[in-house]
């Protein structure tokens, strides 16, 4: 019993992470076409966030934007990381080399330029 909790957990962690990133994938969309009539995506979280897009207490995400594409980061609870961007809307797990928030930040943008 207790062998299938501890792996149910991790699982549903991994799930809310994943659907933090089709909130973000929504948002984004929305931001482009209300926020600034098309002409770029919301560069940060942050900006997702004073848009109403999301709620407040959205959190362990790192999200980068521009004119042209956008990409997103979010950690499970779990320790897995996952991505969406602007070409692939459908959150796949990543592995990344740095785990910091400065580190996680500056990947999402690398996403985002390697997209153009």
């Amino acid at each position: 019993m207790l062998a299938s909790i501890f792996g149910v957990i991790p699982f549903a962690q991994d799930k809310g992470a994943q659907q933090d990133l089709g909130a973000i994938t929504t948002a984004q969309g929305v931001y482009k076409a209300q926020i600034t009539e098309g002409v770029s995506y919301a560069k940060t979280l942050d900006e997702v966030k004073a848009a109403n897009l999301v709620g407040q207490d959205v959190k362990n995400i790192y999200v980068a934007g521009d004119q042209d594409s956008w990409a997103a980061i979010s950690k499970s609870n779990s320790g897995k990381f996952f991505e969406v961007t602007s070409k692939n809307t459908t959150p796949v797990p990543v592995t990344l080399t740095g785990t910091t928030d400065a580190e996680l930040a500056t990947s999402a943008q690398a996403k985002v330029e390697a997209d153009k």
